[in-house]
């Protein structure tokens, strides 16, 4: 942990290297017939690859050549006291629990030792890019699939924690949604025809934007793609 007002700093690069190494296994790993081939081939009495083997093993290693080199772009915010975020969400506040001073010569180590540590809250929802889980949002008590909406949240350690509604946490989300087609409709360029002027504060996008943004740009929406809504 790092001992500053603010996270997520000075580890841009790091971060961008992981995700593209993650990309990278996840590209290679949803190549279709590569692992069946391959599981053919393991069988063949005389150690040989098949040719279908060979072709697979140069697609991913295309793929990740491409992947590796995309152009990425990160949506990772800085959190600090002064980050926007919604007003039924608490603001993100840190404050350090263990001080150089009140952990040197305490006793618990040998006397030259101190360190620091800190306590973060804040809630990553409403103020920084997020997925969220399908029990998150809850309508006339219910949750998707007609989950009781009270009783999937009443272990406070999370959603499903109590026995009702634990496949609609986020740690049942379809992992192969997380790799798809990314899209971005520049909403506030369409109707205000000016790159630099966001839209008003308050001004409620419809579908009938989005669409109408998707054909200014030319841009086809496939079911499963990421949409990116530019307000300015």
């Amino acid at each position: 942990m790092r001992d500053s007002g603010a996270t997520n700093q000075q580890t841009a690069v790091n971060r961008r290297d992981f995700v593209r190494a993650a990309g990278a296994l996840a590209a290679a790993l949803t190549l279709e017939g590569f692992k069946e081939t391959a599981s053919a081939d393991d069988g063949r009495s005389d150690g040989r690859r098949s040719n279908d083997r060979r072709d697979d093993a140069g697609r991913v290693q295309d793929f990740i050549r491409e992947v590796k080199g995309a152009r990425l772009f990160d949506l990772c915010p800085t959190w600090d006291e002064n980050s926007p975020i919604a007003s039924v969400n608490p603001k993100f506040s840190m404050k350090l629990d263990a001080t150089h001073a009140n952990t040197f010569r305490n006793g618990q180590f040998d006397q030259h030792l101190s360190f620091t540590s800190e306590i973060m809250q804040w809630s990553g929802q409403h103020g920084a890019p997020s997925i969220d889980a399908l029990g998150h949002i809850g309508r006339d008590g219910r949750l998707f699939g007609g989950v009781n909406a009270f009783d999937a949240t009443s272990d406070p350690r999370g959603l499903g924690r109590s026995g009702v509604g634990a496949h609609l946490a986020m740690d049942h989300y379809a992992t192969d949604l997380l790799v798809n087609r990314g899209v971005l409709l520049d909403v506030a360029t369409f109707l205000t025809g000016k790159t630099s002027k966001p839209l008003a504060a308050g001004f409620e996008i419809t579908a009938r934007h989005l669409a109408d943004t998707a054909h200014a740009q030319g841009t086809e929406l496939h079911r499963g793609d990421t949409v990116l809504i530019r307000t300015g």
